[in-house]
């Protein structure tokens, strides 16, 4: 390889590392960006959590009590 060549090689490894080096950059805005929303969603998501699980509960009390009833209800009837 002559000078020229490997001249030009080299160029060709800058610019791809520097298309590297800028990508790196871009992509950890990104991240900070992506921490800085779960900062933000992560108490609302745990507040939901909190409020789906007791609605779950107040579900199961429910469910419950309408099968205690079923049998006094099918006594009634019979």
């Amino acid at each position: 390889m002559n000078n020229e060549t490997v001249e030009r090689h080299l160029d060709t490894v800058d610019q791809r590392l520097s298309a590297i080096e800028a990508e790196q950059r871009r992509q950890a805005g990104d991240i900070a960006e992506m921490k800085e929303l779960l900062k933000v969603m992560y108490p609302l998501l745990v507040a939901s959590n909190a409020r789906g699980e007791e609605q779950s509960k107040r579900i199961d009390d429910l469910n419950r009590m309408v099968a205690s009833l079923i049998p006094s209800k099918i006594a009634a009837v019979g």
